[in-house]
């Protein structure tokens, strides 16, 4: 994985299991990496783990199925890490129907 040193990645869903893990795997590569979750108390508890380690990360709270909120956490990684290069969609959000009938 060289070349990634120093470019920005957001991981939805990086408060536990495998987006944790990616996010975890894409720090240790050198990747400054912006951690969303759903629950904010998990997304800062995940960045203050990654910072201690010496690792490079910032908590971006918000629900990704809320165009605001997913706007918000973008506005937030690239003002606080730089522009994006990897979107890691890990995120899982459940709506049945058919998708042009299902609202934001």
């Amino acid at each position: 994985m060289s070349g990634l040193h120093g470019r920005v990645a957001v991981v939805t869903g990086a408060g536990r299991g495998i987006g944790k893990t990616i996010a975890h795997t894409l720090a240790q590569q050198g990747m400054r990496v912006g951690l969303n979750d759903v629950n904010a108390t998990m997304a800062e508890s995940v960045a203050n783990e990654f910072n201690a380690a010496g690792l490079l990360a910032v908590a971006l709270p918000g629900d990704v199925a809320s165009k605001s909120d997913a706007c918000a956490m973008i506005d937030k990684a690239e003002a606080e890490l730089g522009p994006i290069w990897l979107l890691v969609n890990n995120a899982g959000v459940l709506n049945t129907g058919p998708t042009a009938e299902l609202s934001e």
